[in-house]
């Protein structure tokens, strides 16, 4: 272990890459399907060390897929930090271009990523993932995910006030009206 070390740290870092890539492609070539999924992390990190290497726009959107897969698998395993530092590759592999040339890909990352960085109490980050994913949701489906992870974490935040400005936003969206400011009368209306 220590003379592998040794050379290693001899190594310029663009040759670490450039290993960490061709390790990953091997990985990726000669594995079967089934011990691809069983080693996603492992193949993930791999090509997420040889990031910098990549041009192929193919083999990214394969590479973001891999670190969404393994997210997943992580995130079932409550390894939420590990799964959102696999899943914020993914984002830098795709690239601001992403929401438009491949749109279901990249919500579901970013949407994964927003419930990770939640449960790892990453708050701040959560709430820019959050709005990313909403301000580029085409669905109502992928709205209403946006705002349930948004409202969680405005509650968490005890931002009450403008989650009920956001809770009128949704409803709204899905076609039911609240009036700003309830009064007796809306509640009596409510139950007779």
């Amino acid at each position: 272990d220590k003379l592998q070390e040794a050379a290693y740290a001899m190594l310029s870092p663009e040759r670490r890459q450039e290993i960490h890539l061709r390790i990953g492609r091997y990985r990726l070539e000669h594995d079967t399907p089934e011990e691809i999924a069983e080693n996603a992390f492992d193949i993930a990190r791999q090509f997420n060390l040889g990031l910098d290497r990549i041009t192929d726009k193919d083999e990214k959107i394969r590479i973001a897929r891999l670190n969404l897969q393994a997210a997943i698998k992580a995130k079932q395993s409550t390894a939420f930090k590990s799964a959102a530092s696999l899943l914020s590759h993914a984002v830098f592999i795709l690239g601001p271009g992403s929401w438009q040339t491949h749109h279901d890909l990249t919500f579901e990352i970013y949407h994964q990523k927003a419930e990770c960085e939640f449960s790892s109490a990453l708050l701040h980050d959560c709430e820019q993932t959050v709005n990313t994913a909403l301000a580029n949701s085409r669905t109502d489906d992928e709205k209403v995910a946006a705002y349930q992870i948004l409202l969680r974490l405005l509650f968490q935040l005890s931002r009450h006030y403008e989650s009920l400005d956001v809770t009128r936003d949704a409803l709204k969206m899905l076609g039911v009206s609240l009036p700003k400011h309830i009064k007796k009368r809306h509640i009596a209306w409510q139950f007779s």
